[in-house]
């Protein structure tokens, strides 16, 4: 007689996910929105904001990279180039903080400590960065046109200029539909399921210890 499936096993990734750090959510963006409407202020704390988000964004793509082959992470790599932002940070970051952003600035210790946790979970539980790529990048997509619309506004920017994160060659609810489909048609076991979880929620914290340090 076949075992019932449980509960997690039945529901999809992406909406257990969702579930899991609906609480958290809900401290991030409270967070978010009042880092906002003080970095919205000022075109280089804005820029620093920016800043601490690059490495993070950066090392997500270097690592879906690194693991094209893996069989949990195969699709979103095919599809990398819809949703891929490092160049876009790149672009707005020379923008606000000047050319040679790179040389002056260095990530805070909070971003570095976020790199170093993608670089461990490449290397240790590649499958976990499904977690990365459905909260970071589906937040951008669906979020991500309103702060655009308010920095826009705050800094009275003219097309595309210092908006190059929110714009994407293709339509950006078609992107976050595929990215959710490729993450629900993964073949995740129980355990691994409980680990991407828990990876969730750290990621959350990790996004909430880097906004604390923006004004530090």
């Amino acid at each position: 007689m076949a075992t019932p499936a449980s509960a997690s096993e039945t529901a999809l990734l992406t909406a257990e996910m969702r579930a899991v750090t609906r609480k958290s959510h809900d401290i991030s963006n409270n967070l978010v929105n009042l880092k906002l409407v003080v970095a919205l202020t000022n075109k280089e704390l804005y820029g620093r904001a920016l800043l601490l988000f690059y490495y993070v964004f950066a090392q997500m793509e270097t690592s879906l990279r690194e693991c094209k082959n893996n069989d949990a992470l195969r699709g979103l790599h095919e599809i990398l180039p819809d949703f891929q932002r490092a160049d876009a940070f790149a672009k707005d970051l020379a923008f606000y903080l000047g050319d040679d952003w790179s040389t002056k600035h260095s990530p805070t210790s909070a971003a570095a400590n976020y790199v170093k946790r993608i670089k461990e979970v490449e290397k240790q539980n590649p499958e976990l960065l499904l977690a990365y790529f459905y909260h970071m990048y589906t937040a951008l997509l669906a979020g991500g046109q309103m702060v655009r619309k308010m920095v826009k506004r705050s800094f009275d920017l003219k097309e595309t200029t210092g908006l190059e994160v929110f714009e994407f060659t293709k339509n950006r609810l078609a992107i976050r539909t595929t990215i959710k489909d490729r993450i629900d048609s993964v073949a995740i076991d129980e355990t691994k399921r409980k680990l991407i979880m828990d990876e969730s929620l750290r990621i959350f914290d990790m996004n909430n210890q880097l906004l604390r340090r923006l004004q530090e």
